[in-house]
């Protein structure tokens, strides 16, 4: 899977610009030194990871690169500057591996699973961009994979993928996905 792809997907749903690179936060400590891994593995350069405790007391690990390239590569990759969440355009990618990496990228920044009427798998998560929630629902459908997108009071687009046959094809094809139970 294309790595790259995915922190790009992972950046554009929890990161920010810094002044002279990106960072991305959680609050999975786990999580983080995965990012961290993949950050350092892919461009090379020295990635740090810390952790950051706010005044009421909540936790976020916050894993920055410090790159004048690849900030403005990631600019001009997803067009934006302000209002990155609600902004930013689906970079133009050259294979089906690169957009599912993207779309794992995504999904592991604003989804999570969980068990619909105690019962049925369901993975959902909610994006505040538009053309972002219509390329996950595009790039699923594709995949066959049923999803639904619907549209929140709050200004969000709310994606649900429902069913152990729609959830299990989504583990098997997004791997890199932190949500999967093979992830890690």
């Amino acid at each position: 899977m294309s790595s790259e792809a995915y922190i790009m997907g992972l950046f554009a749903g929890d990161g920010w610009f810094e002044s002279r690179g990106i960072s991305i936060g959680t609050n999975n400590e786990t999580f983080a030194v995965r990012i961290w891994q993949m950050m350092s593995e892919n461009f090379q350069k020295k990635v740090i990871l810390k952790k950051r405790k706010y005044s009421d007391g909540h936790e976020m690990f916050i894993v920055s690169l410090h790159s004048k390239e690849i900030h403005r590569k990631y600019q001009e990759a997803l067009k934006t500057t302000k209002k990155k969440s609600k902004t930013f355009q689906v970079p133009a990618f050259n294979t089906k591996e690169e957009k599912r990496s993207f779309v794992a990228g995504l999904i592991d920044a604003e989804g999570y699973f969980y068990f619909w009427k105690q019962k049925i798998p369901r993975v959902a998560l909610e994006i505040f961009n538009e053309n972002a929630a219509l390329f996950i629902k595009n790039q699923l459908q594709n995949d066959e994979i049923t999803a639904s997108v619907s549209k929140c009071k709050d200004g969000g687009f709310r994606i649900d993928i429902t069913g152990s046959k729609n959830v299990t094809k989504l583990f098997e094809l997004y791997p890199l996905m932190k949500l999967s139970p093979h992830a890690g």
